[in-house]
């Protein structure tokens, strides 16, 4: 069974935002709950925690 290659492309640019959208989620979720007391302890410091938070976010 083929598709026309107009009404595939929606479908799968749709399904690729949902699983991006739910893995960003999760993942901020996750870096939440694991770096709630370093980032706590690190405010007043340098601002060198949130260039390698910025950094992870980028590579993922």
């Amino acid at each position: 069974m083929r598709y026309p290659e107009g009404s595939l492309v929606p479908w799968l640019i749709a399904a690729a935002l949902l699983v991006n959208g739910a893995a960003y989620w999760w993942f901020s979720s996750q870096r939440e709950l694991r770096l709630a007391v370093p980032v706590q302890v690190t405010e007043p410091g340098p601002a060198v925690p949130t260039l390698t938070l910025l950094r992870e976010r980028d590579v993922l």
